[in-house]
């Protein structure tokens, strides 16, 4: 296993994902985006997964970390859960998002947690928003490793104005693919234009990678 870190000041031309799927909104006035992301390469073996997640923590702490040991960021977990199991209405509404989460993960550092129902395709979801603190970070990126497609980390520099609910809004806006997946290539600018960054993680081959995105200032 090898790690290695990638910045961009351009974040459209690194990644054609993003660019060759932006809605037409987005391609005609596109927020300007750069990217810091850690490639993990050859990435066999189960272990090497782990051990490239444990670089990844490392290396995100440090990057945000001040001298004080805080963050000079507000962050939020934003989540997308369907109903694929094809359990009743009634258990969906039982369970909504949070309640689900707490079957796979111990999030009750996460706080402020609000969640909204959504109908795709006829099918039942529901979407998660949460504020957490920087000790809560690795949970986060495990949290987003487990759930690629559905979930990723928000956040915002602390000066600015920042609430869980207009991240609720944005993502209630946003167009969510079959199967209630997001469809990151419009979320992030969606994101970007209200001055919200994005973490998410990438699966290739025998690669993965965790992507930020910035909405670029100057």
């Amino acid at each position: 296993m090898r790690y290695y870190i990638e910045k961009t000041k351009n974040a459209y031309e690194s990644f054609w994902w993003l660019s060759d799927n932006l809605a037409p909104q987005w391609r005609k006035n596109r927020p300007p985006l750069e990217s810091f992301s850690i490639v993990g390469d050859r990435l066999i073996t189960y272990e090497d997964g782990l051990l490239f997640k444990t670089v990844c923590d490392e290396l995100l702490l440090r990057h945000f970390m001040t001298d004080k040991s805080e963050a000079n960021y507000t962050f939020w977990w934003l989540g997308i859960i369907g109903n694929e199991s094809k359990r009743s209405e009634k258990i969906v509404h039982h369970f909504k998002y949070w309640k689900e989460l707490e079957k796979d993960y111990d999030v009750h550092g996460f706080t402020s947690r609000i969640e909204e129902p959504i109908v795709v395709h006829e099918e039942l979801g529901y979407i998660g928003v949460a504020e957490f603190d920087l000790n809560a970070l690795p949970l986060a990126v495990e949290m987003m490793r487990g759930s690629s497609k559905t979930g990723c980390i928000v956040l915002k520099e602390k000066r600015e104005n920042e609430a869980s609910k207009e991240i609720m809004q944005i993502a209630l806006a946003h167009e969510v693919e079959l199967c209630s997946v997001f469809s990151f290539s419009n979320l992030i600018p969606a994101l970007a234009s209200r001055h919200y960054n994005t973490c998410l993680w990438k699966f290739y081959s025998t690669e993965e990678e965790l992507c930020c995105f910035y909405r670029t200032t100057n």
